[in-house]
């Protein structure tokens, strides 16, 4: 279940397509309070006081992904939201929301988890330094399982980028992601599995 409030009397209850998670290391027992903007399915209910209506949504725009674990174990990535997001409402009139921030409560499933682990922000370096450094430490940092398992974090199918030599493997995934609009997912993903990177990593 995710709850997404956009405002203290508004909350959007229903199934996420998906969600994006900026990460602010906020938790209570239950669950781990995230700020994010959504993308939502075609239609969520929205609850406004007692009051509770369907809308459907006519368009949303979505960014990045950013890949976050909790207790060590990853929950997937996340489109870190959307800019413009038009729906009608229950009058059936069209309105539009633009940069609307949402917090989102992600709840693990019948876990109780206490904290989440620190995700360091995301290097400001230059895309072409960030790939010459990655190129330079993830041969001698990763295995070629590990790097498959990279794959897995970040959605992308090992058989693409993968081979048989660390250097080259690396090299592909790094491209790809460059490619895809993923290179500061591969940041984050390298950072949370070898943490002693950032030094180099983050400026």
């Amino acid at each position: 279940m995710i709850s997404c409030s956009l405002s203290p009397d508004e909350i959007v209850v229903g199934e996420v397509t998906a969600v994006s998670l900026i990460l602010h290391n906020q938790s209570n027992r239950d669950c781990i309070s995230l700020s994010a903007r959504v993308k939502f399915p075609r239609e969520v209910g929205f609850l406004t006081g007692k009051r509770q209506f369907k809308i459907d949504v006519l368009e949303a725009n979505q960014h990045k992904t950013i890949p976050f674990k909790l207790k060590g174990k990853v929950f997937g990535s996340y489109l870190v939201g959307f800019h413009s997001f038009r729906y009608r409402d229950g009058y059936g009139d069209i309105q539009s929301l633009a940069d609307t921030k949402l917090n989102v409560k992600v709840f693990a499933d019948g876990a109780s988890p206490k904290k989440i682990d620190e995700v360091d922000s995301v290097s400001k370096y230059s895309p072409h330094k960030i790939r010459k450094i990655l190129l330079a430490e993830m041969p001698s940092r990763f295995s070629i399982e590990e790097l498959r398992t990279l794959c897995s974090i970040l959605d992308i199918k090992h058989e693409e980028v993968g081979g048989a030599e660390l250097t080259p493997f690396v090299r592909n995934l790094i491209d790809y992601c460059a490619r895809h609009e993923k290179l500061e997912s591969l940041v984050e993903v390298v950072l949370e599995e070898r943490p002693f990177l950032k030094n180099k990593l983050l400026p």
